[in-house]
């Protein structure tokens, strides 16, 4: 079994609801989820913003679509259920910066818990980074996705079983 820690940007304005899951990975960086199996676990980690997206409306035109303050910790713990795979057929995903990706490089989870919470200064104190840092362009190839130590895992899920999500 192997461990994983995954990261999420914040929320969009217009999915504020939606709870992040499963592990996606740009295309170009799915090396670095190469080893995911069945049956590893992962910690999700919400970041406290992210870029803003271009959607298209009916009559063709780009309109601007921000992510609302995210959580900046571990929100969930949860189970791999499969290997990563392609989901072919999926767009490029277009942002206010130009620009684009394609999010087609897919391992389901199945959420085991919600309930507790790991600050980013604490994710960082554990992982052996600088307190300050934000976590952007997190994991190999800046996928997003680190395989990370038992030790670092049973560490971060002590800290998630005390902690409470900020509202």
């Amino acid at each position: 079994m192997r461990y994983w820690l995954t990261t999420k940007w914040a929320p969009l304005e217009n999915k504020p609801g939606e709870k992040p899951s499963d592990i996606w990975i740009a295309d170009g960086r799915e090396a670095a989820g190469s080893a995911i199996r069945e049956g590893d676990l992962v910690l999700i980690y919400q970041t406290k913003s992210g870029p803003t997206e271009l959607h298209r409306n009916p009559d063709g035109v780009k309109c601007p679509v921000r992510r609302i303050g995210g959580k900046e910790g571990i929100i969930a713990i949860a189970r791999v259920k499969g290997c990563l795979w392609e989901e072919t057929g999926k767009k490029e995903t277009e942002y206010d910066d130009r620009t684009k990706r394609r999010w087609c490089w897919h391992a389901p989870t199945k959420e085991i818990t919600s309930d507790g919470f790991v600050p980013r200064v604490q994710v960082n104190r554990v992982l052996g980074y600088k307190p300050t840092w934000s976590l952007r362009g997190f994991g190999r190839l800046h996928s997003g996705l680190k395989e990370i130590t038992k030790e670092e895992y049973d560490a971060l899920v002590k800290i998630f079983k005390t902690g409470q999500r900020p509202k």
